[in-house]
């Protein structure tokens, strides 16, 4: 679904990514972590062509991203920013309707369809009982699954996220991990998430690819990055881990 060979991004003459290459498969789960400043965001803004000036290629099912149009782009990845806005003055259903806006013509007004995949998009992110609200009358959370609808509504198979649970409590955020594991089983939803939470990490992704100063520090399974030697090289402190109980995976706490 994805491939990237040898990206390399610099900004105000700094070099941010450098010789990033992977793959994602189609309907896979694919994870970032990595420190402050490794490039987790900058990478995900290449995929979506929001950074000038990158070098390398990036490809969407064998086709170059700098051949397609802005919403042809959008027809193929959709995106969940790091931190939603507060100030948006529009309904819920008005800006979740917004992400449909690469399915029709510019000038067009949004039709049945349309409305029919907003209200989809907002049982999925099990907000529909919100849509008449305004999103700078919602709660953090309750905003995040307002942008997460807003892109689900594209309808698009690939969906980006930049750290989707950061302002969520610990019920919500778990709430967002099972709906985006769903949306992966249901709906065949090839998902890139850029995370701080390890344990996220490990127990919701297919792989996962650890950056380190702009670079792949590692790229694989769970197991494969979750070892105390992997996790002290890339973050250059110690962590102890354990088996969660219940899924077997890798869980990661740092030590004293």
């Amino acid at each position: 679904m994805i491939e990237v060979r040898d990206l390399a991004c610099s900004r105000n003459g700094r070099r941010i990514l450098r010789g990033i290459s992977l793959t994602v498969a189609d309907g896979e789960f694919l994870a970032i972590v990595g420190p402050n400043g490794a490039g987790k965001t900058t990478l995900l803004k290449c995929l979506l062509q929001l950074v000038p000036g990158w070098e390398g290629d990036i490809l969407l099912s064998g086709t170059p991203i700098r051949s397609l149009t802005s919403r042809q782009l959008a027809r193929q990845l959709a995106y969940v920013p790091q931190i939603p806005r507060s100030d948006t003055p529009y309904g819920v259903r008005e800006f979740v309707l917004m992400g449909r806006y690469a399915c029709h013509s510019p000038l067009a007004s949004p039709g049945r369809s349309d409305r029919l995949a907003a209200d989809r998009a907002l049982d999925l992110a099990g907000i529909g009982e919100l849509a008449e609200r305004t999103l700078d009358t919602l709660s953090g959370g309750e905003r995040q699954r307002a942008y997460i609808a807003a892109a689900l509504a594209q309808e698009a198979p690939v969906l980006l996220l930049d750290e989707p649970s950061s302002q969520l409590d610990p019920r919500h955020r778990h709430e967002v991990g099972l709906l985006l594991r769903r949306l992966q089983a249901e709906r065949g939803l090839t998902i890139v998430l850029v995370s701080h939470d390890l344990n996220e990490a490990s127990q919701r992704a297919d792989r996962i690819l650890a950056l380190c100063d702009g670079q792949v520090a590692k790229l694989g399974p769970p197991e494969q990055i979750m070892t105390a030697e992997e996790l002290g090289r890339i973050f250059a402190t110690r962590f102890a881990l354990v088996p969660h109980p219940r899924t077997g995976r890798p869980f990661a706490l740092p030590e004293e």
